[in-house]
């Protein structure tokens, strides 16, 4: 599966990678030295094609879990909620959208239901 970064969070890092390693501190001579005019071209580079590279239009994962929609009886005990032709009734808990058994993600909110590691 793809991973997908925050752009500012690389111009940040490349940034202070550029300054750590300067090509010249004025006033100091011996600071100038052709390894680190090449550094700083590196950075200039990898920012430009970082900058002009096509963003992802992405979302964090919202992870959730159905949780059975539970109604309590006169007796005061607690029941699963059974709908009397299709079935158990769960409930989404990251947006309360109720339906009859359960899928890999809400259809409400589009919360991934699956396990962390699936």
């Amino acid at each position: 599966m793809a991973e997908y970064i925050d752009k500012q969070e690389i111009f940040d890092a490349i940034d202070l990678l550029a300054t750590k390693f300067p090509y010249k501190v004025p006033g100091r001579p011996d600071t100038y030295h052709p390894y680190n005019e090449a550094w700083c071209d590196a950075c200039s580079h990898a920012l430009d094609l970082i900058r002009h590279h096509t963003s992802a239009d992405v979302r964090p994962v919202v992870r959730g879990q159905w949780e059975p929609k539970m109604h309590t009886m006169i007796s005061g005990e607690l029941t699963h909620v059974k709908d009397e032709w299709y079935g158990e009734v769960y409930v989404c808990d990251q947006c309360g959208f109720e339906m009859i058994g359960t899928e890999n993600f809400c259809p409400n909110c589009g919360a991934d239901m699956k396990e962390e590691g699936e």
